[in-house]
């Protein structure tokens, strides 16, 4: 097939169409193998990347608009909610959090309310190192029926200092033993001075690990020396300093732009256009999946989270591109700052996963994320709770009436300690490994989470549901984490129980059944 395609380049006048045609040809012939090989990309592995850049507070704030105010020509926004997320280089950490990898965040935020909420929000889940920056970047958006109004920025660049610079570096030299890849994401805010880019780039080759950068503005000479470069379009023009009209120009340009910084190559993403990657010997095209396009923002974080982890776990380039381009195209259909899962991944590649039920039980680190990510999307989120020892029609009744009540529901799970503390050392009768995947199973619970404490206030607190829902034996005033719910604008929901079903009742007969 190989000798058919160049016999074809030999016949073609147009440089570009041949580029064009030769993608066309190899793509059909190799499809089959890179499936094959994007498969690596979700098996489960002790993947921990560094994640190293600018970190913003994403504030969105919600509302309706239902009138101009008499005063100015301007909309009036009836307050609904607001919320916080991670931005910037935070953004990445929320990719790789989805694709289920460990991140590790190195950043600089200042002493201030921002740099605070951004703390809390990395949490004890997720490592961290920050130096202080005199002030913490926020970016601030009102938002209507998914439609942004106006986005107000409340930032200054503060470029970190000399000594600044040595408390990272040692930081990645006590880590680099037990990194697979390296991110530099490039705000500039004043995080990835030359200095810290290039000595980070040093420290990595020295432990053979790959750096992936997402620069900014149009000098690479800090970024020499890295792995791989991950510029859009627009980008990848303003540095090269000439006009991308063609496919031949693109790979032209590339190869001096890899040839000069000393790299392994470029992936540049195109938006609709898709996405091509060029080594010095080597050029590949992926085009763009069709789908509709609600928002763009952050699916560059969303490229290189995706290209970091499949280069990390051994992937080629070329498949590495093909999975980064299928994440960027999932991410654009959502609104807001959205990442993708391992199944949306899955099922846009149509890549079986044994898998898909497990990655519904998460860590609070990554549900906060797919909770933001749901707001962003206008779901109503739900919540219930409780032990689920033994799953019986009572529970479908009452888990099937929770979902009814919202667009994605979470079912947080007593841990075995817990239930023990609640209901006496012989429970519960299955581990809690075995009640989480049993209820990941179900096609009405999105998510799965365990919790320790003997009440979830603690995850009611942290994601602040729409509607909380528990059994009619209870009333509202007697539902732990109604007030906090209610007092941010959400409602509880009873549902009646099902008559004679209890796990009680379950055990019981269990017990006194002969033994055999």
């Amino acid at each position: 097939m190989t000798e058919y395609a160049i016999k074809v380049l030999t016949y073609c006048k147009n440089f570009g169409m041949a580029i064009l045609l030769f993608i066309f040809i190899t793509q059909e012939y190799t499809e089959m193998s890179t499936l094959q090989k994007a498969a690596y990309f979700f098996e489960k592995s002790d993947c921990r990347i560094l994640c190293i850049g600018d970190i913003i507070l994403d504030k969105y704030v919600y509302g309706n608009v239902n009138r101009i105010s008499p005063e100015a020509p301007v909309a009036v926004l009836h307050l609904q909610s607001e919320f916080e997320m991670l931005g910037g280089v935070g953004n990445v950490v929320n990719n790789l959090s989805s694709f289920l990898v460990e991140p590790v965040i190195v950043s600089a935020i200042g002493n201030d309310q921002s740099g605070q909420q951004i703390k809390e929000i990395v949490g004890s889940d997720r490592e961290s190192f920050f130096v202080t920056s005199p002030k913490t970047s926020l970016k601030t958006r009102y938002v209507t029926n998914g439609q942004q109004l106006l986005r107000v920025d409340d930032e200054m660049i503060c470029t970190i200092t000399p000594d600044q610079v040595f408390e990272i570096n040692e930081y990645v030299c006590r880590e680099i033993a037990s990194i697979q890849a390296i991110i530099l994401s490039d705000y500039g805010k004043g995080v990835l001075t030359p200095e810290l880019c290039q000595s980070v780039i040093k420290i990595a080759h020295q432990h053979g690990v790959v750096v992936i950068v997402d620069p900014k503005g149009s000098n690479y000479e800090k970024y020499r020396g890295a792995t791989f470069i991950t510029p859009n379009l627009k980008e990848f023009t303003e540095v090269c300093g000439q006009k991308i009209d063609s496919p031949a120009t693109l790979v032209a340009a590339a190869q001096g732009l890899i040839s000069n910084y000393q790299l392994q190559g470029l992936f540049v993403t195109q938006g609709a256009g898709g996405m091509t990657f060029v080594a010095p010997e080597d050029q590949f095209h992926v085009m763009a999946t069709a789908r509709e396009v609600f928002d763009v923002s952050g699916a560059g974080d969303t490229v290189i989270a995706t290209l970091a982890i499949a280069i990390s776990k051994g992937i080629d380039p070329q498949t590495a591109c093909v999975l980064a381009n299928a994440a960027a195209g999932l991410v654009v259909g959502k609104a807001g700052t959205a990442t993708a899962t391992l199944q949306e991944l899955q099922n846009v590649l149509s890549i079986a996963s044994i898998n898909a039920f497990e990655e519904r039980i998460v860590p609070l680190s990554r549900l906060e994320v797919m909770v933001q990510c749901w707001r962003h999307q206008n779901l109503k989120v739900g919540f219930t709770n409780g032990c689920y020892d033994l799953l019986h029609a009572g529970h479908l009744h009452s888990l099937r009436e929770a979902k009814r009540q919202c667009d994605r529901l979470i079912v947080a799970v007593n841990t075995d300690d817990s239930i023990k503390r609640l209901k006496g050392s012989d429970r519960p009768i299955q581990k809690e490994e075995v009640r989480c995947l049993v209820l990941a199973a179900l096609e009405m619970v999105d998510a799965v989470i365990l919790f320790d404490q003997d009440t979830p206030v603690h995850l009611i607190e942290a994601i602040i549901p729409d509607v909380l829902v528990k059994g009619a034996d209870y009333t509202v005033d007697q539902v732990i984490g109604a007030d906090i719910v209610m007092r941010h604008g959400g409602r509880v929901h009873l549902v009646e129980l099902a008559q004679g079903q209890s796990t009680t009742n379950l055990v019981h007969k269990m017990q006194s059944l002969p033994s055999v």
